[in-house]
């Protein structure tokens, strides 16, 4: 049966807690001493030499804490728990979308692509292009348009290539649709129109 702390208890704690091991309090309690660690955490009693340690206020519940002087820079909060419910506050607080002022909606790639967010692209052609997103719901400009053009989402096999060489013109005219397939020595790139197959030395010079 559990056996909850009484006031005494509570203040006999807080009054030896430094003075007295903690085996000394458990024994004088008739309790174990993981009962009287525990609740010594609970009521943030410590037995350090507080004139080595910083004083600090927890960001979270705002009681008064103590931490090394290493650590003062970077010690926010008197505990786990505050930080975590501190963590969980914030990111119920944090806009999405175009709400958020960090917001990219459109930009460009590593590679030189430009990217779209899936709030750039009008509702009506959400539905068309859901398949093609990536996990952060983001598109390659290229593809979105192609797909557009053709009314379908374009199959992972299919690529978008720039005749000018051009990554970021993006028109239509400037876009045209290959396939790309398994070569025993790399890969292939075939016109969808009259199957001739590109090396990459053409492809360069298109």
């Amino acid at each position: 049966m559990k056996r909850y702390w009484t006031t005494e208890e509570i203040e006999f704690l807080k009054s030896n807690y430094k003075t007295m091991t903690t085996k000394e309090i458990a024994k004088h309690l008739n309790r174990p001493e993981s009962s009287v660690k525990s609740k010594a955490r609970l009521l943030k009693l410590y037995k350090r030499n507080f004139g080595k340690t910083v004083k600090k206020v927890c960001e979270y519940c705002k009681q008064e804490f103590y931490t090394w002087p290493c650590r003062a820079k970077t010690k926010r909060f008197c505990s786990n728990k505050c930080k975590y419910q501190w963590l969980k506050e914030r990111m119920s607080r944090i806009q999405i979308g175009k709400a958020n002022p960090r917001y990219k909606g459109r930009f460009l790639n590593g590679s030189g692509y430009v990217v779209l967010h899936v709030e750039e692209i009008p509702p009506e052609d959400r539905d068309l292009i859901s398949p093609m997103l990536t996990e952060s719901n983001h598109i390659l400009e290229h593809r979105y348009i192609m797909a557009k053009h053709l009314g379908r989402p374009l199959k992972e096999w299919e690529i978008v290539h720039h005749k000018n060489g051009n990554k970021q013109d993006n028109r239509i005219e400037n876009l045209e649709l290959l396939i790309r397939t398994k070569h025993p020595i790399g890969y292939e790139i075939i016109c969808p129109v009259c199957h001739h197959k590109f090396t990459l030395d053409e492809l360069a010079n298109i």
